[in-house]
């Protein structure tokens, strides 16, 4: 678990490094560029240093996702067809995440306005999809759980385990509902997606460190509780 978050947080910390070195380049040393830094932006979608910090929080994004389908493996009692399920929708991302990952460079400078970041929408949606899908039964387990728990060992017990915060931090709802407002805002071509689009590659982060912490407090079940 040490490695898990220090892998993290090298991700995410120069992921941020690089975002902000982007945001200095184009909106106060090219400010004046021609259509603005906008333009700037879109005009520099593939040099190496963003093709990198898209390449970080890809990763950063697997690992995240990683955590999730942990999670929902071990809360479903390690079973074979759960596992099977879990490690065909990692390769899944591994693969288009890969495949596209010079599109899905462009995906916060022109995300509705160009054909060619169907494939990054595509990956995107796909991402949100597993987190969405899997809220819900993560969800209902931990009621299930809580349920099982409280009738051997009473309610007080099953509180530690269950509780509203419990439900959210293990079903990693916090990246969930901010990336499904992004989409919602970009495709309501709302001025919300650009202040929601730059934090999702961080918000990555905090869902798995958060379920990491619960992990080793002793607070998260278990396939024994």
């Amino acid at each position: 678990l040490i490695a898990y978050i220090c892998v993290l947080f090298l991700l995410a910390t120069t992921g941020l490094c690089l975002q902000t070195w982007i945001s200095h380049d184009a909106f106060i040393a090219h400010r004046t560029y021609p259509g603005g830094p906008f333009a700037y932006l879109t005009t520099q979608a593939h040099r190496p240093i963003n093709l990198a910090m898209t390449m970080l929080y890809i990763v950063l994004n697997w690992f995240a996702d990683g955590m999730l389908l942990y999670r929902f493996y071990v809360l479903f009692r390690c079973s074979y067809y759960v596992l099977v399920g879990c490690v065909t929708t990692m390769l899944t991302l591994i693969v288009v995440g890969s495949a596209f990952l010079d599109d899905i460079g462009k995906l916060g400078t022109n995300l509705w306005t160009n054909a060619e970041t169907a494939p990054s929408l595509a990956y995107l949606s796909l991402s949100l999809s597993i987190n969405v899908l899997l809220t819900v039964p993560i969800v209902w387990r931990i009621i299930t759980v809580r349920r099982e728990i409280a009738s051997v060992l009473g309610k007080r017990q099953a509180e530690i385990y269950t509780s509203i915060v419990a439900m959210l931090i293990e079903s990693a709802s916090l990246y969930t509902i901010t990336a499904l407002v992004s989409i919602i805002a970009c495709a309501a071509q709302s001025p919300l997606q650009n202040a929601i689009l730059p934090m999702l590659g961080q918000l990555q982060a905090i869902p798995p460190l958060l379920i990491t912490l619960r992990v080793m407090e002793g607070r998260a079940v278990t396939p024994e509780t």
